[in-house]
């Protein structure tokens, strides 16, 4: 009984956790379609061509900038790209 009782009780904790792993990643996936639907609101508030520098954009759009030992500086986009500009 005791055999049966601990390779179901691990077979539930196996279970369990890949349960926590799909919710978790799930929650992400649903907080990453708000973010982006709010990006894309954003969007469509502004004109079809930008003529002026748009601070409110900008911070939408850019994750983090890196200055760099050499002085060179990396801007590195929501999306995950990255572009480095020489010093």
């Amino acid at each position: 009984f005791d055999k049966r009782y601990n390779a179901l009780a691990e077979r539930y904790e196996k279970a369990n956790a890949r349960l926590d792993e799909i919710s978790a990643y799930r929650a992400d996936k649903a907080y990453r379609e708000r973010q982006m639907s709010a990006f894309l609101l954003e969007l469509q508030k502004l004109p079809e061509v930008l003529t002026d520098y748009d601070d409110h954009l900008w911070h939408m759009l850019l994750d983090r900038a890196t200055v760099c030992a050499d002085g060179a500086v990396q801007f590195t986009f929501r999306d995950g790209n990255t572009i480095t500009i020489a010093n």
